[in-house]
């Protein structure tokens, strides 16, 4: 379980409906008394953001034409509590990009990832990143073929 925290517009159909129904495996643990501390340790959750988010998700399932027959438990509310620990977004962009092309996709159409010029993979800030992939080669980086005049060297 986990809850990504990225805008719900950039989630495909199986992710968007996959952390909604993950927003009410939380309640649900949370009103039996099941402790969250590995999910909040790991930064897989964030307590007081549970109803915002299941809202959030909802209302992009209703965008998009999806039924929605699954309210938030109301217990939910008196078991909300802060803490420190937050999910990273960042980590969950590039986490989501690579593990979903039509995420990917939809990151990318909405400017929050570029694709490696080497390899394809999600950056960030490709200005200041590079690739996984390119810094585990060892590789230079690449020679540019044509100058500022753009003339063949």
């Amino acid at each position: 379980m986990r809850m990504w925290m990225l805008p719900p517009q950039v989630m495909c159909r199986k992710h968007l409906l996959g952390e909604h129904v993950e927003m009410h495996m939380f309640a649900g643990s949370m009103i039996k008394g099941v402790s969250m501390d590995g999910y909040i340790e790991n930064g897989l959750m964030d307590a007081p953001l549970l109803r915002q988010r299941h809202d959030e998700l909802v209302a992009e399932m209703e965008k998009r034409g999806y039924n929605h027959k699954s309210p938030m438990q109301d217990e939910v509310d008196a078991l909300l509590f802060d803490h420190d620990k937050k999910p990273d977004v960042d980590w969950n962009i590039i986490d989501l990009a690579t593990r979903c092309l039509d995420c990917r996709a939809l990151l990318v159409q909405e400017g929050l990832v570029t694709p490696c010029c080497i390899c394809g993979r999600p950056l960030i800030n490709p200005d200041e990143d590079l690739c996984i992939e390119f810094e585990s080669t060892n590789l230079q980086e690449p020679e540019l073929l044509f100058d500022d005049a753009d003339e063949l060297k």
